[in-house]
């Protein structure tokens, strides 16, 4: 079961009710496999339709010197982490994904990364670009997933007001992977979040906790205006 085309740009959806999230590193033996399957859970228990996802999906491979130690001994290629990935997320009926690709990579012969292979053969998950992509909501609202590297113009400037600046039109939602942490701050007119992650902190790591989680937003449209926003952290 495959796509024809799975670049979608931009994105539109009718969404006003939907997961956000990032940085799932699936592959890595630290990755907290039972928590995104409970976040999987409640988004259905709840009634949520759409997820969009900010990047690093996959763990991928040979992206840092100690990473082979990290992986499952399953998931050295590209076709492994797929494998691994359907049998623990097989496809959602009633869920769909839209993602990013995010800097944690594998390509194959044809050059083409380990996230848009998936989406070659899910009719649940839906490529939006590698490090960027944009998303229509409901009523002409639009959200930005953005997963920063250091040679990216976001990772240049840092600071999410100075990058929000290098618009014309600003997003109605900007939601910023990446980082592992979580956030949730109001630029202006911008709602911004940091997506959070389900990858645990390693042993002997030189580095702050991570954020473990995702989000729920419900937000209340009229007229192309954000009334209220009920924005849920789920923390783990």
């Amino acid at each position: 079961m495959g796509k024809r085309d799975n670049y979608i740009y931009p994105a539109q959806t009718d969404s006003d009710f939907f997961g956000l999230t990032s940085d799932w590193h699936i592959g890595n033996r630290f990755t907290n496999e039972g928590y995104i399957l409970d976040y999987l859970d409640l988004l259905k228990e709840r009634g949520v339709k759409q997820i969009f996802h900010g990047g690093d999906l996959f763990e991928g491979y040979r992206i840092y010197p100690a990473q082979l130690n990290e992986l499952h001994p399953d998931c050295y290629g590209i076709k492994e982490q797929i494998n691994y990935f359907n049998e623990l997320i097989p496809e959602q009926r009633d869920l769909n994904m839209k993602l990013i690709s995010g800097n944690h990579l594998i390509k194959n012969n044809k050059g083409k990364n380990v996230v848009q292979e998936l989406c070659d053969q899910r009719v649940d998950i839906d490529y939006l670009g590698k490090y960027t992509g944009y998303v229509g909501l409901k009523d002409g609202l639009t959200m930005n997933l953005i997963h920063p590297s250091r040679k990216s113009l976001y990772g240049k400037l840092y600071k999410t007001n100075k990058y929000l600046n290098t618009f014309q039109n600003k997003p109605d939602i900007f939601g910023i992977g990446h980082k592992h942490k979580s956030d949730c701050k109001l630029y202006g007119s911008t709602q911004v979040y940091h997506l959070g992650t389900f990858l645990d902190k390693k042993p002997n790591a030189n580095q702050y906790p991570p954020d473990i989680g995702a989000w729920i937003i419900e937000l209340d449209i009229d007229n192309g205006e954000i009334i209220s926003n009920n924005s849920e952290w789920i923390g783990y």
